[in-house]
């Protein structure tokens, strides 16, 4: 799908989560090429440059609501 509507997708993993785990995953996926694992930067940089964001149980869904973004929500 992302690679359909010609997206990329980036992920921001929380603090205490390990990226290597989350590149490992994505690597593993026939559009690992267009996952990119942020552990570095802040998340208002990445939520300042996302056309959405999805999230978890986590207050980044707030945070992205101060940037109008669209929220889905996984359970």
């Amino acid at each position: 799908m992302l690679r359909q509507r010609g997206v990329s997708l980036v992920v921001k993993n929380h603090l205490f989560e390990d990226p290597a785990a989350f590149a490992r995953v994505a690597r593993s996926t026939p559009a690992g090429d267009l996952v990119h694992i942020d552990a570095e930067s802040p998340l208002f940089a990445a939520l300042a440059a996302a056309a959405g964001a999805v999230v978890l149980t986590s207050t980044a869904g707030i945070e992205a609501l101060t940037f109008d973004l669209p929220i889905a929500a996984l359970e």
